[in-house]
């Protein structure tokens, strides 16, 4: 784990602090919308797990942007990188997080994991606000795509099981 980036599991005990994190896409989201309620932003939402809180625990960020194209394109197995967001409580889901003025997002896709395996540069997806990415961040981010690969078959079906309560209880 990065100093600067908080484990899923210690989001409890971090509420209402802005933090940064490093996670895996536990599930390939639906695709943006607008909620009836709230914000009139599109808005996304991340079921994210990491080796802190795998295989039992899946953790939702939402975020939000008044352009749909601002927002990430994520499938399951990416890593997310999502810098200064917020710690929430969500209603029957546990603690998330959120979006706040100053979040910003990278998505290390399959095209960036590849490019690690032949010895090219890793270049994260951005799109929204812009994001520095420290070498260490980068690193941690293909060692969080390793340890997603090499789950076996009971752990994936504990956190497939995580993924679909989570979703149900949306």
């Amino acid at each position: 784990m990065l100093p600067d980036n908080l484990p899923l599991r210690q989001l409890r005990t971090s509420l209402r602090k802005t933090i940064d994190v490093i996670a895996v896409a536990a599930a390939t989201p639906a695709a943006p919308y607008r909620p009836r309620n709230g914000p009139r932003d599109y808005m996304l939402e991340l079921l994210l797990v990491d080796p802190s809180s795998a295989p039992s625990s899946v953790h939702v960020a939402h975020i939000f942007r008044p352009h749909q194209q601002s927002l990430p394109v994520v499938r399951r197995g990416d890593v997310v990188l999502l810098r200064a967001m917020t710690v929430v409580s969500v209603k029957s889901r546990g603690f998330g997080l959120r979006v706040s003025d100053t979040s910003a997002w990278a998505v290390f896709d399959e095209k960036a994991r590849a490019a690690v395996g032949d010895g090219s540069a890793v270049l994260p997806q951005i799109q929204g606000p812009p994001v520095d990415i420290m070498e260490a961040e980068a690193q941690y981010a293909m060692g969080l795509s390793r340890w997603w690969a090499l789950l076996d078959e009971p752990t994936m079906s504990k956190l497939e099981r995580a993924t679909q309560k989570m979703l149900l209880s949306s």
